[in-house]
């Protein structure tokens, strides 16, 4: 089996735009092939299916390759096509067949990330106040935040609060993610 990939590799992108590559046989089959074309869940195809005889085993079968436009920012990335022979030519069924990388093009924008409340306040007998992080899209892999304290009106250092600097995640397919400020109760 052999598979040509058109200008040496497969490009699509999620806003719709598609490529092609071609399979054909190398020999002519003792029995139809038929060559089971599988997208994973980045990417579909079609035909799912080619089947060859030993009249068009040599014609190139084209196979068109489209993105899943999935509404999750990845940046650009990859997609596997396999490929899988069943035939009662025992040379074919069976047979090792290479896969097809597809290089997609993402077309969500790198999400914003902004404080839903800048600030935090709370009665000191409250343990924790949160100050939310929200983005503005969705991402694939998990987004980190390092922050710095500075400013306000309120005590740092353990006296009205205690928040040092760190860094925030946001679990990949989330919107939201919280910095813990713990409050002090000082009894004043």
């Amino acid at each position: 089996v052999y598979i040509t990939v058109s200008d040496g590799s497969t490009d699509v992108a999620e806003d719709g735009a598609t490529d092609t590559y071609e399979v054909f046989l190398t020999s002519p089959p003792t029995a139809d092939v038929a060559i089971a074309v599988n997208g994973d869940d980045q990417v579909s195809v079609s035909p799912e299916i080619l089947t060859f005889t030993d009249l068009n085993y040599d014609s190139a079968q084209t196979v068109t390759v489209t993105a899943a436009d999935d509404g999750v920012y990845e940046g650009d990335h990859v997609g596997i096509i396999t490929h899988s022979a069943t035939s009662s030519d025992d040379d074919y069924d069976g047979m090792a067949i290479s896969d097809v990388t597809a290089n997609i093009t993402d077309n969500e924008i790198v999400p914003s990330l902004e404080f839903t409340n800048p600030g935090a306040n709370g009665l000191e007998n409250i343990t924790t106040a949160n100050l939310a992080l929200t983005l503005s899209g969705e991402t694939s892999e998990d987004v980190t935040v390092d922050y710095t304290v500075t400013g306000g009106t309120a005590t740092g250092e353990g006296l009205d609060y205690s928040l040092a600097d760190g860094t925030a995640t946001i679990t990949a397919g989330n919107l939201t993610g919280n910095i813990p400020c713990s409050v002090v109760d000082d009894h004043i």
